[in-house]
């Protein structure tokens, strides 16, 4: 699958679970926690492709990123193995929990989620381009570092971002090891091969359903909490 559509599956994802997740973790949600939520789930849909140096996550976040996929692919035993597990699952979901106890590595992180996505959505280039997806990430970053994210919610966005990529890889005919260090792949191939029309078909869907769950959740609420003049 497109990098496009796992940061698409990601987000819709978040949106159509974040009121349960809240009610589960005993947390109110609000428009921004929802907004900001379903970024750095796309952000982390993207990840388990850092194990691929031609993927979105390994090349829009410049020469870091690329580093990190070169070794990260070494490590991982070449694309679609460790990082497309149930085991890579867990080590983002615990990882995200026990490294988050410091409020300025949450921010980091979901600035950095936040970053990716825009820069996927916004135009790499100078000056007011690449200063929105700053712009975006910076104050993502802030309003995490202000305490408005804990470290369950952080770590339940982590887990179901990777989780989307995933699913979205086992619909492909290259599948994934769910299981691994055992090879055994799953793959139900309902997309046919990546970059299929069925997959930009279902991209479609996606961005229907994403562009429904954020007035619903984000865009109308909002709106409500302005207090618009009445006319007589």
């Amino acid at each position: 699958m497109l990098g496009r559509d796992h940061a698409l599956s990601g987000a819709l994802a978040w949106l159509a679970v974040a009121p349960e997740v809240a009610r589960l973790l005993g947390e109110r949600t609000s428009p921004a926690e929802i907004a900001v939520g379903a970024a750095t789930c796309a952000g982390f849909a993207l990840l388990p492709d850092i194990d691929e140096p031609n993927s979105t996550v390994s090349r829009k976040l410049g020469p870091v990123s690329r580093g990190v996929s070169q070794v990260t692919r070494t490590l991982a035993g070449g694309h679609r193995q460790a990082t497309h597990s149930l085991a890579f699952v867990a080590l983002v979901g615990g990882g995200c929990w026990a490294a988050t106890t410091n409020r300025t590595v949450s921010a980091v992180v979901v600035a950095a989620c936040v970053l990716l996505v825009a820069r996927m959505v916004v135009p790499l280039g100078l000056g007011k381009t690449f200063g929105l997806s700053a712009g975006l990430a910076v104050a993502a970053g802030w309003w995490t570092w202000q305490g408005h994210a804990g470290r369950d919610w952080l770590s339940a966005v982590a887990m179901v971002g990777v989780v989307c990529h995933l699913l979205g890889d086992m619909l492909t005919r290259e599948g994934v090891p769910p299981l691994w260090p055992v090879r055994w792949r799953v793959a139900v191939p309902l997309l046919g091969h990546t970059s299929s029309l069925r997959e930009t078909l279902l991209g479609t869907v996606m961005s229907c359903g994403i562009a429904f769950f954020l007035w619903a959740e984000v865009l109308s609420p909002a709106l409500s909490l302005i207090p618009f003049p009445r006319l007589a």
